[in-house]
């Protein structure tokens, strides 16, 4: 199953509630933003934009990449959620976030541009 940006990685205990919140364009920004620690931070959770629960893959270099973490499962609702309480801790409360769709949440959410990845290691081939 192909990943569908852009890329939302979520850092917060709790799994529908969003915390560090970052989103990146392409599956290849959002790779080189992580750690090999990150695979193993239970606090850390990605998304595609359809909702699909993608895994983060420590690599030998210390760096880390996205694989897809169920092949047929899909977490709109999770996503949902996670981005809805964003948009909350942002001071946009009710029906303003409640009856937006994930995709206008997404796009919303990166035209905010939360934690845009400016890092150093350069995109594997």
């Amino acid at each position: 199953m192909a990943m569908k940006p852009p890329i939302i990685v979520n850092d917060n205990a709790q799994i529908d509630a969003s915390g560090d919140l970052r989103m990146y364009d392409s599956i290849a920004l959002a790779d080189q933003s992580l750690e090999s620690y990150d695979a193993s931070d239970d606090q850390m959770r990605a998304f595609d934009s359809e909702g699909v629960p993608l895994k983060i893959v420590a690599d030998p270099d210390g760096g880390a990449h996205l694989e897809p973490a169920e092949a047929s499962l899909r977490h709109r609702d999770t996503l949902l959620k996670i981005l809805r309480h964003y948009f909350a801790k942002q001071g946009e409360h009710g029906v303003a976030a409640e009856e937006r769709t994930l995709e206008s949440l997404i796009k919303a959410a990166r035209d905010r541009n939360p934690n845009p990845y400016t890092g150093w290691r350069e995109v594997k081939p």
